[in-house]
């Protein structure tokens, strides 16, 4: 927000005055800072009550922070931002958070020119779409051991990729020249929030908490529907002077149910009918056959406008086996789209990178999107051939660019 706002600034120079350039309007810089707040209070509150959840279950964990945190306090008995952005183990837990709970499940990348992916023998035609399975990768064996377990410590040295931290292998907020702008400001707020949380309280599960955690079911985002946790107030010595504006309640020695973030979204059924032997999914032809009259006409009628139909919507569905690539078999008319009703998303997504390997196909409806979850080639997609790719499209329904 600094170089929009130092931006809208030099539009007042004299240079400026003289220049056709097109700066950025306040309508546009309001409208920026509306996303930035907006798109960063879901990743926000659910990295806070996944961190919280976690720290709940290890306690271990949770007290490590807290020294770290105490440590740091100020006299004052606050917490300076050269201060919080000097505590490692914060750092970590927040990581391994985002890690083991990825808010956004994909991420996605349009090519805009034909692109010839690494070594791999593929090519990315202009228009079609690279989709990054961001969860799946993070929970991936290979990149992570022992993934389903929290363990800040992957985070502690950078430098060592044995435990876990291969460079583009952790990309909660993507990565490259189109990082999420909201990246440094979401870290920022998680980090001082749940260090005021983690000095004031101590986080116990109940009998109320579910393990494991119950999800909202998304296509698109990891959140939790409704997590309870049990806080009690910690003791912590009073400031030098009285804070300003405290709430009555600071230094109140009690206990109190906590919940942490997220809402409760009641599942519906789902069911799809994908046996194409059952009749409700295909024509009823039964009246047909029942009338000899139709029978050599209407019901051929009625298949060859089925046939016609069927070889519309998979038309494009051999496009992936034409060129070598794995995936799973798409629907007719459906792709790919009903497996993640039928399958909890992020759970289809790691069966999918397990099953298909790191580069493999899927389909939306008859279009065909890629799949990359190898490392070194999303380091190409999101940082060094950036400029082949946009993340998205102007009109999400016609996909016009």
């Amino acid at each position: 927000m600094d170089i929009v706002l130092r931006h809208k600034l030099d539009e007042t120079s004299a240079e400026s005055k003289t220049s056709d350039a097109n700066y950025i309007t306040e309508n546009e810089i309001l409208a920026n800072s509306w996303v930035f707040f907006n798109s960063g209070c879901k990743i926000i509150s659910s990295t806070l009550s996944f961190a919280t959840y976690e720290l709940a279950r290890n306690q271990r964990i949770q007290q490590t922070l807290y020294e770290e945190i105490a440590a740091a306090v100020a006299p004052d008995g606050h917490i300076g931002m050269d201060a919080l952005n000097k505590l490692p183990f914060l750092e970590a837990v927040v990581s391994e958070s985002l890690r083991l709970h990825t808010v956004s499940i994909r991420i996605r990348r349009i090519a805009d020119r034909d692109y010839r992916l690494g070594d791999t023998g593929i090519t990315i035609e202009k228009g079609h779409t690279v989709d990054i399975p961001v969860h799946a990768m993070h929970h991936y064996e290979p990149y992570y051991p022992n993934y389903q377990q929290f363990d800040p410590g992957r985070f502690l040295n950078k430098n060592d990729h044995s435990n876990g931290t291969k460079p583009y292998a952790y990309i909660p907020f993507s990565d490259g020249n189109r990082v999420c702008l909201a990246k440094r400001y979401a870290l920022l707020e998680i980090k001082t929030t749940l260090a005021k949380l983690v000095r004031r309280y101590r986080f116990y599960t109940t009998d109320n908490t579910d393990i494991p955690v119950r999800l909202v079911s998304s296509l698109f985002h990891y959140s939790p529907q409704l997590m309870y946790s049990e806080a009690a107030r910690r003791k912590i010595p009073r400031p030098a002077f009285p804070e300003k504006a405290g709430s009555p309640c600071d230094y109140d020695e009690t206990c109190e149910l906590w919940e942490c973030g997220g809402y409760q979204i009641a599942k519906g059924k789902r069911g799809y009918c994908l046996d194409p032997k059952r009749e409700d999914c295909l024509p009823n032809n039964k009246k047909c056959v029942d009338d000899e009259e139709c029978c050599s006409t209407k019901c051929e009628i009625t298949f060859s406008t089925y046939k016609t139909c069927t070889n519309y919507f998979t038309r494009n569905h051999n496009y992936w086996a034409k060129r070598g690539v794995n995936g799973p078999k798409p629907v007719p008319g459906f792709g790919n789209t009903l497996s993640p009703f039928l399958t909890e998303p992020v759970v289809l997504e790691k069966q999918w990178v397990q099953k298909y390997g790191k580069v493999y196909g899927i389909y939306e409806a008859n279009k065909p999107i890629l799949t990359v979850a190898d490392a070194a080639l999303i380091k190409a997609i999101v940082a060094t051939d950036s400029h082949v790719f946009r993340d998205n499209v102007t009109d999400p329904i016609l996909q016009a660019p």
